[in-house]
C-alpha cells in the first residue's frame, strides 16, 4: 500500500467515526428535546385538567349554593331514612329548606270492587298513616327548617313532578330504586322522575359495602 493511500484510508476512517459520533450526539439531543417537550406537554396538560376539573367543582357549587327549597320525596321503604339524612345533610351546608313529601298509591292488588265501596275510607286511612310516618322522620331532624309536609295520592313520579314544580322547588332528592314489584314491572320511580322533572333532581343511592 502506497503512503497516499494510506493516508486516504486514514482520512476516511476519522471522517467516518467522526460523522458517527456527530451523528450520535445529534440523536441523542433529539431524544433529550423530545423527553423534554413530552414532559412539558404533560405538565401543560396536568395543568389545564386541574383548572378544568376546579372550573367545573366551582360551577357545580355555585349551582347548588343557588338552591333554597329542596323536595324531599320519601316513600315507606327503610331507605328513606337514609335519603332524608342526605337532604338534611346537603341543605345545612348550603342554607336551604325542605319541603317534604310522600305520594301514596294505591296497590294494583287491591280488589276494585271492594275498592270502588270503601275508597274513601281506604285512602283516608293511607293518608294518615303517611303523614305521621313523615312526622316521625322530621322529628329526627329539628335542627333543619323543613317548610312543610306534603301528602298526595297518585302516582309517584307524576305526584312529584307536579309538586315540585307546585311548590317551586330547586331541587328534587329521592332514593335509587323504586320498591314495589308494580315500579320494577314499570320502571322505577327516579327514573321516570329524572326523565320528565323540569327540575333538578338529585338520585341518592346507598352507601357502598366497604371491605374490611
Amino acid at each position: 500500500m502506497t503512503g497516499d493511500a494510506a493516508i486516504q484510508i486514514g482520512t476516511a476512517m476519522f471522517l467516518s467515526r467522526g460523522t458517527l459520533c456527530g451523528g450520535t450526539a445529534l440523536r441523542s439531543r433529539m431524544v433529550c428535546a423530545r423527553a423534554n417537550g413530552m414532559r412539558a406537554a404533560r405538565k401543560v396538560s396536568s395543568t389545564a385538567h386541574g383548572k378544568a376539573r376546579a372550573s367545573r367543582v366551582a360551577y357545580a357549587v355555585k349551582c347548588v349554593s343557588i338552591m333554597k327549597r329542596i323536595l324531599v320525596c320519601l316513600d315507606a321503604s327503610p331507605r328513606a331514612p337514609f335519603v332524608l339524612a342526605t337532604a338534611v345533610d346537603l341543605a345545612g351546608r348550603i342554607g336551604a329548606r325542605l319541603c317534604l313529601l310522600r305520594a301514596v298509591g294505591l296497590p294494583p292488588e287491591i280488589d276494585q270492587e271492594v275498592l270502588a265501596r270503601t275508597a274513601s275510607d281506604v285512602i283516608e286511612t293511607m293518608m294518615t298513616k303517611a303523614k305521621f310516618e313523615l312526622e316521625t322522620l322530621a322529628k329526627a331532624h329539628s335542627l333543619i327548617e323543613i317548610e312543610g309536609l306534603h301528602v298526595h295520592v297518585g302516582t309517584p313520579w307524576d305526584t312529584i313532578c307536579r309538586e315540585a314544580t307546585s311548590l317551586d322547588c330547586d331541587l328534587v332528592m329521592l332514593g335509587s330504586h323504586g320498591y314495589s314489584g308494580f315500579d320494577r314491572i314499570l320502571g322505577t320511580t327516579a327514573a321516570k322522575v329524572v326523565n320528565h322533572c323540569d327540575r333538578s333532581v338529585f338520585v341518592v343511592r346507598p352507601l357502598p359495602a366497604r371491605r374490611s
